[in-house]
């Protein structure tokens, strides 16, 4: 008898993970994390228990893939983003809040679960939860202080400037979904121009001369922009009149 290709297992695998999480959360949001069985989560797939237990063992496995795919994900991310010497503090805030503001919005339901969930979690996972909150944490704070001494942000409260980023991304999870034909993409352009114009203020410190001429260069390039625009247009009105007379 011929075996079947294993890709068709990990696909159907795949399949049924998909399926498994998503059917635990809208359980976990109706009757609660402590009031959900294993057996409520298998009669939703349509398994029997101990087909169930191929894919898992308790509910806490669950939470935990929430805490690998949120906040461990977005701290090593991050971790990433801050690392590349090629990024402006601009560009690395840009990426670190979109990708958390995408994160959340894809799947906004998981990260309530999540949210209301975690004091469910087992020590160790706790543990590991509250660590990369922590390191989200830090790194904001690390790419907004490289920021202000660079002169591109302009922070009275790097802590507080940090936790209200943060803030207006994880608030997504609660209006989003309640938002009829939400457009992720559009939603996170929002959320990280809204972040960066927040914290990029005319205010340069007069101890940092780098940052003042940087951000007099930028001033200038926008009038040169603005100028090109106008005549343009001017250029374009001029031919119109020309072209009615």
């Amino acid at each position: 008898m011929a075996r079947k290709p294993k890709g068709n297992a990990n696909k159907r695998r795949e399949l049924v993970d998909a399926a498994l999480y998503g059917e635990a959360v809208k359980l976990f949001y109706k009757k609660g994390y402590t009031n959900t069985s294993l057996q409520d989560i298998a009669d939703a797939l349509e398994l029997s228990r101990p087909a169930l237990y191929h894919y898992i063992n308790s509910k806490e496995e669950i939470l935990a893939r929430f805490v690998e795919d949120f906040t461990i994900s977005s701290a090593q991310e991050h971790a990433k983003v801050i690392a590349r010497p090629d990024l402006s503090p601009h560009d690395k805030l840009a990426h670190m809040v979109s990708s958390t503001a995408r994160q959340i919005a894809e799947r906004p339901l998981h990260f309530r679960i999540l949210d209301r969930c975690e004091p469910d979690l087992p020590p160790e996972d706790m543990k590991r939860q509250r660590d990369a909150r922590r390191a989200v944490r830090d790194a904001f704070v690390e790419v907004l202080t490289l920021g202000v001494k660079s002169g591109d942000f302009h922070c009275e409260d790097i802590d507080r400037a940090a936790f209200t980023l943060i803030g207006m991304c994880t608030w997504i999870a609660w209006w989003l979904p309640s938002t009829k034909n939400a457009d992720v993409e559009e939603t996170v352009a929002e959320i990280t121009c809204m972040a960066l114009r927040a914290v990029s203020g005319p205010t340069v410190a007069a101890d940092n001369p780098d940052g003042a001429l940087r951000a007099i260069n930028k001033i200038r390039a926008d009038l040169d922009e603005l100028e090109r625009s106008l005549r343009s247009r001017s250029g374009d009105k001029e031919m119109k009149d020309g072209q009615d007379s």
